[in-house]
C-alpha cells in the first residue's frame, strides 16, 4: 500500500484495491480466535492478546509509512541549514522513523478496535458488516492524521489512484471528499479477504467488484458534468494564469547576497508571462524571502512590476500583522499598480516555521531546532482570505490562496471555496524534497483539493513542480523539478458548489457514529435478551 501511494502506476492503482487483503485475513483470524476465560488469569491473557494485536497494527502501519516517508532520506545533508553531517543524519532518521511511528501508534489502535468490534454479537451474527467496520476505522484513522502538530495526512489512499491525468476513480471525492475513496478501497480489500476466509468468494467478490464499478461509473458521470461559468454570449469564462518557477533552492534563497539575483530572475519570468497574455502571475512561497510591508520600498517595487506588466501579481514573502507577529504571506498587487490583499499561511510546518514544545526539543533533540532558517517563530493566519482582481477584459475574479502545507488539509481549501473563491492559488516551497517522490505526492494533494471543490488550482513551487490544474484534477501544464520557467495556461472560472464543499467531512462523522452505535446496539440487544429470559 505504501508503494501504491508513493509511486502511482496503472498496475498499482488496480492493486491498491486489494492491497489490504493479507492484513484483513490476519485480523479475521485473530478476531475469531477463542476468547479467554473471565477471571484474573483470563483478564491477564486478554491484556497480552490486546498488546499482541496492537503490535501487529504497529508493525503494519510502521512498514506502510516508512515507505511513504522514505523521501526524508533525499533531504540529506540539509546543507542549507548549516548543521553538521551528524546532526543531518539524526534529523533525517528522526523524520522518517518518527513520522512513521506517530502514524503507526494511531493505526495500531485501529487493529485493536477492529478485533474488539468484530467480537460483538452483532458483528458475529452479521459478518457482512465487518468489512465496512474496517473501512470506517481506517477512514477515521486517516482523518485523525489532519489533527494536531503531529498530524500530517501524507498517506491518503486516494493519492494512489491519481495516475497520469486519469481521475475517474477519484472524482467521487467531490461528493464526500477523498475519505470516500479511502472507505471504498478498504471495503473492497476486506470484502475480498472475507470471501477467502469464509469460503464465500463468489458472493463477496461480486459485492467488492460492484463497489469498484460504482466508483468508476459515478466518477465518469461526475467527470462530464460541466463546472465552468459562461458569459452572456455563451462563451466559457477563462483566466490566463502563470506560475513562476525560479528554481532557487532554500540554500541559495536564504543567502543574504542572493536578493538581487532572486528579484531579477522572478521579474524576468513575470515579464515573460505578461507577454503570453497572463492575467495573473503567481510566485512561490517566500520566493522573495524578505518583509514586504505596507508603504515600504519593497511594496513599491512590486507595485511597479505589476503595473508595468499589466498583471495581477501574487508574491510569496513575509509581513508583520497589526500585533507585530511575523507571518508567511502571499501579497497581491493589482495591474493598475495598487496594493491588493494579503493571505497568511494557516498551517505551519513544525520545526521548519515554528518549534512546538520548544523547551522539550531544545533539551532532548537540539538538531531539530536548527532546521528553521528563521530567527523567530512564524504565527499562523486564521482567515480563508479571498482576494478579488480584474482580468484584462474587465471581469472580476475571486482568488482563494493556500501556502504549502495548507494544501494537504482538505478543510482549508474548502473554507476558501465557501468564502467565494473561483480559482485557488497555491504557493509552495518543495526544494527540501529535491527530486524525490515527495514533490509529486504534494502536487497530487493539490489535485485532490481541485476535485473535491471543483476549482482549478495554480501551483507555483520554488524548485518544482509548478503546474496548472483544472477543476477535474487534471494537470494542463507543468514544469518539471529543478528547472526554471513559467507554467502558463487558460483556466476556466468555476462557481460550482460540490456536495463535499457543502457538507464537508460528514462521512467521517457518520463513520464515527456507526462505530459508536455498534457496541451500543449490542448492549441493548444483550439486555433485551436477558430481560426475555
Amino acid at each position: 500500500m505504501g508503494t501504491c501511494v508513493s509511486f502511482p502506476t496503472a498496475v498499482g492503482a488496480v492493486a491498491e484495491w486489494i492491497a489490504f487483503v493479507p492484513a484483513a485475513l490476519v485480523l479475521y483470524s485473530v478476531a475469531d480466535s477463542n476468547e479467554t476465560k473471565i477471571g484474573k488469569k483470563g483478564k491477564r491473557r486478554r491484556a497480552k492478546e490486546t498488546l499482541r494485536i496492537y503490535g501487529l497494527g504497529l508493525l503494519f502501519f510502521m512498514t506502510e509509512y516508512i515507505v511513504i516517508y522514505h523521501w526524508f532520506i533525499s533531504m540529506y545533508p540539509l546543507d542549507f541549514t548549516g548543521m553538521s553531517r551528524g546532526y543531518a543524519i539524526a534529523v533525517v532518521l528522526l523524520g522518517c522513523l518518527g513520522m512513521s511511528f506517530l502514524a503507526a501508534a494511531a493505526g495500531g489502535l485501529a487493529f485493536v478496535l477492529f478485533v474488539s468490534l468484530s467480537r460483538l454479537r452483532t458483528l458475529r451474527e452479521h459478518t457482512l458488516l465487518r468489512p465496512f467496520t474496517a473501512a470506517a476505522l481506517y477512514t477515521v484513522f486517516e482523518w485523525t492524521m489532519t489533527h494536531g502538530w503531529t498530524g500530517v495526512p501524507w498517506g491518503r489512499l486516494s493519492l494512489g489512484q491519481l495516475v497520469g491525468n486519469f481521475t475517474l476513480t477519484v472524482m467521487p471525492a467531490s461528493i464526500l471528499g477523498s475519505y470516500l475513496i479511502t472507505f471504498l478501497i478498504v471495503s473492497v480489500s476486506f470484502l475480498a479477504a472475507q470471501g477467502l476466509y469464509e469460503d464465500k468468494l463468489r458472493l463477496r467478490s461480486l459485492l467488492a467488484l460492484s463497489l469498484v464499478f460504482a466508483d468508476l461509473i459515478a466518477g465518469t458521470v461526475l467527470f462530464f458534468i460541466p463546472t465552468s461559468v459562461t458569459g452572456e454570449n455563451g462563451e466559457v469564462m477563462t483566466v490566463k494564469a502563470a506560475a513562476v518557477q525560479g528554481n532557487i533552492s532554500s540554500r541559495d534563497k536564504w543567502d543574504s547576497g542572493s536578493s538581487g539575483m532572486t528579484l531579477e530572475r522572478y521579474t524576468k519570468y513575470t515579464e515573460e508571462a505578461a507577454k503570453t497574455g497572463a492575467d495573473v502571475v503567481l510566485w512561490p512561497e517566500t520566493a522573495y524571502p524578505y518583509v514586504v510591508s505596507s508603504g515600504g520600498e519593497n511594496e513599491k517595487t512590486f507595485e511597479k512590476l505589476a503595473r508595468d506588466c499589466k498583471v495581477t501579481l501574487f508574491v510569496g514573502c513575509f509581513d508583520f500583522d497589526k500585533d507585530n507577529n511575523f507571518s508567511n504571506v502571499i501579497r497581491s498587487f493589482n495591474s493598475d499598480g495598487s496594493a491588493g490583499g494579503e493571505y497568511a499561511k494557516r498551517r505551519l510546518v513544525p520545526f521548519g516555521e515554528y518549534l512546538p514544545w520548544r523547551p522539550f526539543f531544545e533539551f532532548l533533540v537540539p538538531p531539530l531546532t536548527e532546521l528553521s532558517m528563521l530567527s523567530r517563530d512564524i504565527v499562523p493566519g486564521d482567515d480563508a482570505t479571498v482576494i478579488c482582481a480584474k482580468t484584462k477584459n474587465g471581469n472580476e475574479v475571486r482568488y482563494g490562496v493556500l501556502v504549502c502545507f495548507d494544501s494537504i488539509y482538505e478543510n482549508l481549501a474548502r473554507e476558501s471555496v465557501k468564502n467565494g473563491a473561483e480559482i485557488i492559488l497555491l504557493s509552495t516551497n518543495d526544494s527540501w524534497f529535491g527530486e524525490s517522490c515527495a514533490v509529486w505526492m504534494h502536487e497530487r494533494q493539490a489535485r485532490l483539493r481541485a476535485i473535491e471543490n471543483a476549482r482549478p488550482i495554480i501551483r507555483a513551487a520554488n524548485t518544482g513542480v509548478s503546474s496548472v490544474i483544472d477543476a477535474k484534477g487534471r494537470v494542463k501544464e507543468r514544469l518539471q523539478p529543478l528547472v526554471e520557467g513559467i507554467a502558463a495556461e487558460n483556466v476556466e472560472i468555476s462557481h460550482t458548489k460540490t456536495p463535499y464543499t457543502a457538507v464537508g467531512n460528514i462521512l467521517v462523522w457518520l463513520c464515527i457514529l456507526g462505530l459508536g452505535a455498534l457496541p451500543a446496539f449490542d448492549l441493548i440487544k444483550k439486555r433485551s435478551s436477558d430481560d426475555f429470559r
